[in-house]
């Protein structure tokens, strides 16, 4: 057997094999993978050395112009016991998996994958005890690969050495996507990546670690300023270790559903806890070969990433042997099945009779763990779904969206409403292009169509189902308000809001007045009298305003210029007509217009049964004749209205027992100044009842919009 040259493959074409594997995610692949191969050889079963050691050296050259440094190589150095020529066998060996911790051997076509060339030199014991000197280089070049090779190997000799050791030279950067890392590589940033990526390897074996040395040289010159060792004191402890038994998933005989098997697994769930400024999010990470997964994360839904409780934060590993024997082909290029992919494989239950462990059986069952043996956890999600669902019910937020969301501990709700509207304002952008699509696809139909019919059927069908989401998320925020308006009005009636308890004198009726329209304004539409009647929103108006001051289309509402009876009359009504303040005026057409009054709650409202009739009769006299007034209505409302009370001061109030109000059907305006007579419809009705109706109204739509 030749002892130098090419190792030609037997039974493989090497280059379509390596396109096979495809080239890893993560940017530190090839460092990571040499870094594992020293670990196993460090720390084998029954042969562990005594004194493990790992020096990994970064090579950088300076640039000339700028001073900037460039990647130029970079080595890993172990003491473990070598390629021997068992471990070298099995190195030559394409998809051997008997190495230690479980590999299959191809972690190395990543090496391939970013490196022109990778050079081992290894010194290792032999079977009669006397130490062998062999070297090796893998490669994917053109050389190599016209030969269906990957190694190129040297004659393996005697060594003037007692002890073993191998060095990994990683050299010639392949692509330039990755250089700009590489450039920037420090030793800082390689042992924060070394720590993240290896950490439950660290927290098993943080009192076995020896040396672990990271060291960087600029122009072959060591920087020992810049020099980084990993010790215990760099890993943390794990804090809980808790078994979790996770059932296998099927389809059921029907293929309707996915269900339980019987079969089950047994994993390790591994906690530990982190200051907050030394961890910046929460987490639950896979865990295969005692790496870290990093193309794969199992949600935490028990807490938010961002959280913290007691400035801390939480990071779980999930570890176990199906993990460890469900590898890919590359270390830790892994990928679990979810329950969309696993119907989508497994649609035909007569067909397969295959069983997998989900993504979300993990996560169900991982984050319940983490809940029942955190009572402080549970206790953050309790807190945190009491704010949702308060949330939820006051401005009627959808399931749908708020499953889309993540909400931290210590977002307001402002936050929190952030976050739902963006959710919402997305989807309805998404919906908004189904219907675009949906309307293009229905101009460009021809009648002649042979399928015309059932197209046309099938296009409307879809703008159905997207048109009523639509309707539904703008109507949701319109009914939401008005739930909230109608709180508000709750609590007024009931006097809980704080400046009714502080202030000195009553202001109920002020707040009540402000809250369905605010004074001193003039646009209904913007005010919330649909509490009284839903028609009030679309007429023109005004609210607490002096008389004199008010305008219909600009028009003023009183005349400018008034004879002396007028002058007088306008005088006679308890003081200036022109300075009285209706609560509110509307004139919803020609001819017409309604009045308003509030009073709070505690007055009599008896007592003030003839002010609307003062207010309709001096617009009706005084106001200018374009306006034409012939019909007026008259609200009178407060909570303090006694029916018989009522009739004693005017006779001509009926109570309409199904509504809970009074009204008075007509009364006579009589006309003055050659104006004619007036007619006014009056009715009386306390706060109460106006909250009800509005309640049961808005009630309708809630149901409309809960119905899933």
């Amino acid at each position: 057997m030749v002892d130098t040259g090419f190792i030609k493959g037997l039974d493989i074409w090497y280059e379509r094999a390596i396109k096979s594997i495809k080239k890893a995610e993560t940017k530190f692949k090839p460092i990571y993978e040499g870094f594992t191969n020293s670990l196993e050889s460090l720390f084998r079963e029954n042969e562990a050395v005594d004194t493990p050691k790992i020096i990994i050296r970064l090579f950088h050259r300076k640039i000339l112009v700028g001073g900037m440094l460039e990647f130029d190589y970079i080595e890993i150095e172990d003491n473990g016991i070598g390629f021997t020529d068992e471990n070298y066998k099995r190195f030559k060996t394409w998809g051997d998996d008997r190495k230690g911790m479980k590999n299959r051997g191809a972690g190395r076509v990543q090496l391939l994958h970013l490196f022109g060339k990778s050079e081992y030199y290894s010194i290792f014991k032999n079977d009669d005890g006397k130490y062998k000197e062999r070297k090796f280089y893998l490669s994917k070049s053109e050389e190599y690969l016209k030969n269906n090779a990957i190694i190129y190997q040297f004659a393996t000799k005697d060594a003037d050495s007692s002890e073993s050791k191998t060095i990994l030279k990683l050299k010639e950067l392949l692509n330039e996507t990755e250089k700009k890392e590489y450039d920037e590589l420090t030793t800082n940033k390689l042992k924060e990546a070394l720590l993240k990526h290896y950490l439950p390897w660290f927290c098993i074996r943080r009192n076995d670690i020896s040396l672990l040395k990271i060291e960087q040289y600029v122009d072959g010159e060591l920087k020992s300023e810049e020099a980084q060792t990993i010790t215990s004191s760099d890993i943390p402890e794990f804090n809980k270790e808790e078994q979790i038994v996770i059932n296998y998933s099927k389809m059921s005989s029907d293929g309707k559903e996915i269900i339980n098997s019987e079969k089950t697994e047994a994993l390790t769930l591994h906690a530990i806890e982190i200051q907050k400024n030394e961890l910046s999010e929460n987490s639950i990470k896979l865990v295969i070969k005692s790496e870290v997964v990093e193309n794969k994360e199992i949600e935490i839904t028990c807490l938010a990433k961002k959280d913290t409780i007691e400035n801390k934060r939480y990071l779980f590993f999930i570890s176990g042997k199906y993990f460890d024997e469900s590898d890919g082909a590359s270390r830790g290029d892994f990928n679990i099945t979810t329950t969309k992919e696993f119907k989508k494989k497994y649609a035909d239950p007569s067909l397969f009779e295959k069983e997998e462990i989900l993504s979300e059986t993990i996560e169900d069952i991982a984050n319940k763990k983490i809940e029942a043996v955190y009572p402080e956890i549970r206790k953050n999600k309790e807190d945190q779904n009491a704010k949702l669902d308060k949330l939820k019910s006051m401005f009627l937020l959808n399931d749908t969206t708020l499953n889309t969301i993540t909400c931290d501990l210590h977002d307001t709700d402002a936050d929190i409403l952030k976050k739902v509207y963006k959710a919402d304002s997305e989807i309805a952008a998404q919906n908004d292009a189904k219907i675009k699509k949906q309307m293009d696809t229905l101009n460009t139909l021809a009648l002649d169509e042979k399928n015309y019919e059932e197209n046309f059927n099938k296009i409307i069908s879809e703008l159905v189902k997207e048109i009523p989401q639509q309707n539904r998320t703008s109507l949701t925020r319109y009914v939401a308000r008005r739930k909230l308006v109608l709180e508000l009005f709750d609590k007024i009636l009931n006097r809980e809001m704080e400046n009714q308890k502080k202030e000195a004198r009553n202001v109920d009726e002020k707040l009540l007045h402000n809250l369905i329209f605010q004074q001193s304004t003039d646009d209904p539409e913007k005010s919330d009298l649909w509490v009284i009647n839903e028609e009030f929103i679309y007429f023109q108006g005004t609210s607490d305003k002096k008389i004199e001051d008010v305008f219909i289309d600009k028009n003023k509402l009183l005349k400018d210029n008034l004879t002396e009876e007028e002058e007088a009359y306008r005088l006679k009504q308890k003081g200036d007509a022109n300075l009285k303040r209706p609560d509110i005026l509307l004139f919803p057409a020609e001819g017409k217009c309604i009045i308003l009054e509030f009073k709070s709650p505690e007055v009599n409202v008896s007592d003030h049964i003839n002010q609307i009739n003062r207010y309709a009769s001096l617009i009706n006299n005084l106001s200018k004749k374009e306006h034409n007034f012939i019909s007026f209505y008259g609200y009178l409302i407060g909570e303090n209205i006694d029916v018989d009370d009522v009739n004693d001061n005017d006779s001509d109030f009926l109570f309409a027992s199904n509504f809970n109000y009074l009204y008075r059907p007509y009364k006579r305006l009589k006309g003055k100044f050659g104006k004619k007579d007036g007619a006014l419809y009056t009715e009386i009705i306390k706060y109460s009842t106006l909250l009800e109706r509005a309640k049961q109204r808005n009630k309708i739509f809630i149901d409309k919009l809960e119905v899933k």
